[in-house]
């Protein structure tokens, strides 16, 4: 009691204490550093990838389960600014890459997104998910850690992906020709049907069973022929 009513050193300890504890002071406000509690990064990534049917979610998707979270009557709302600007960098390089027609995974455009390892080999916003998706290189320099070499699960990943991606791509190209066929078809239906038409409707037309009556040349008054075939007056 004495150190606690007489110590400067301990009362100015305890009161910057208080302000960390209470984290939402106008003179000392402390942001969060991730949502994802005592879950590690890599727990949740299992986690959602039970969620997934095994497909374990991407590196960008990682982060967003780790470092967003929805508050009611605000939204989705990030720990703290870096990482806001972490979700939105990401997105331009996303429809960057889609306006250039880019074909990069997204494991490799989050990574060029946090430009890439920092010099303690870590990869910011996925803690020890790291490994799951650009392998272990702790202890690697700056020049090697800038380089994006995928893990073997992530490589795996994106073969699955690039192969799902190449199965919609033909089961696209089979059902337009199929379409097209099925089109075709319908016109060649449509077609015949108009034509059936037709025909029923000059078989069953009265003014087309009038016989056509042909005309003697030689009876008629204003032809070349007037006065033919009548007897000579005396």
């Amino acid at each position: 009691m004495d150190i606690v009513s007489t110590d400067l050193t301990y009362k100015k300890r305890s009161a910057q204490n208080k302000k960390n504890r209470r984290g939402d002071s106008m003179e000392n406000a402390i942001e969060a550093t991730h949502y994802q509690g005592s879950m590690s990064a890599v727990q949740h990534a299992k986690r959602m990838a039970t969620k997934n049917k095994g497909q374990l979610p991407t590196a960008h998707e990682l982060f967003l389960k780790t470092h967003f979270k929805e508050v009611f009557g605000k939204g989705t709302v990030p720990t703290n600014t870096k990482a806001q600007h972490i979700a939105e960098a990401y997105q331009k390089k996303v429809e960057e890459a889609s306006t250039q027609e880019i074909r990069k995974s997204p494991n490799e455009l989050y990574w060029e997104t946090v430009g890439g390892r920092n010099k303690k080999g870590r990869v910011k916003g996925l803690g020890q998910g790291v490994e799951l998706y650009y392998g272990n290189r702790k202890g690697s320099d700056s020049k090697s850690s800038q380089q994006y070499t995928s893990s073997i699960l992530s490589q795996m990943q994106d073969q699955v992906e690039q192969r799902v991606e190449q199965r919609v791509q033909a089961m696209r190209s089979e059902m337009e020709v199929e379409m097209k066929a099925r089109l075709a078809e319908i016109e060649r239906r449509n077609q015949e049907r108009y034509e059936e038409m037709m025909r029923q409707f000059f078989n069953n037309n009265p003014c087309s069973n009038i016989p056509h009556q042909h005309r003697d040349p030689t009876n008629d008054p204003g032809s070349g022929g007037a006065g033919q075939g009548t007897p000579d007056v005396a």
